[in-house]
């Protein structure tokens, strides 16, 4: 959440600025746990607060204010300059095979190769890649392409499967490993917000 303040209104014209088809995609079945999930879900238990200082009275309650509502991004609105990883294209044109409804981690290396293959160089412009500070970071791993691809009653079982805490856990999916690269890649590019097209933007469940 605390990125989008790099959403410049500069870096935004310049983002405009490469347009060249005018296509529009619509957004509304992909995830971005940048915004959905940091800010209110996770406190800092010595302190007990959340992002932005925000307190629970603040988020529930006869005190509640909203302070940390994502009512304050959705009614601005989000406009920059995005990079789409498909990585799901990328596995289907190397051989590479897995279940999106599966434990699966991208790595760092499997998204560079990715990237190159599109065209584009993941790293940030500070080490000579193709990465602005202030993009939007979409990663295509297949999980809506799996959805579509499956009876509504198959979908509903897969929906339930158990959830337990651990790397038994029923619910599965794949996602960004969770690697030093990936974080150090994630903080190094200044991405304003990362998104993804499956229910956790990282390979569930964690393996750490």
């Amino acid at each position: 959440v605390g990125r989008l303040n790099l959403l410049t209104p500069t870096r935004v014209k310049a983002a405009a600025a490469e347009i060249q088809t005018g296509e529009m995609i619509s957004l509304k079945e992909w995830v971005i746990p940048t915004l959905k999930v940091d800010a209110t879900q996770f406190a800092h238990i010595p302190s007990g607060t959340f992002y932005n200082n925000t307190r629970g009275e603040d988020i529930v309650g006869p005190k509640a204010n909203q302070k940390c509502s994502i009512h304050h991004w959705s009614e601005h609105g989000i406009a920059g300059r995005g990079v789409l990883l498909d990585y799901r294209s990328y596995a289907h044109k190397k051989g590479i095979q897995y279940d999106p409804y599966d434990y699966y981690p991208i790595s760092f290396e499997e998204l560079y190769h990715c990237g190159k293959d599109q065209g584009i160089d993941i790293r940030p412009q500070a080490e000579g890649g193709d990465i602005k500070i202030g993009d939007l970071l979409f990663i295509r791993s297949g999980f809506i392409e799996a959805y579509h691809s499956k009876p509504s009653d198959e979908r509903a079982k897969l929906a339930t499967r158990p959830h337990v805490i651990g790397t038994e856990d029923g619910q599965r999916w794949a996602g960004v490993a969770q690697e030093e690269r990936i974080l150090d890649w994630l903080h190094d590019s200044y991405f304003a917000a990362v998104a993804g097209d499956a229910p956790a933007f990282e390979a569930w469940p964690t393996h750490e």
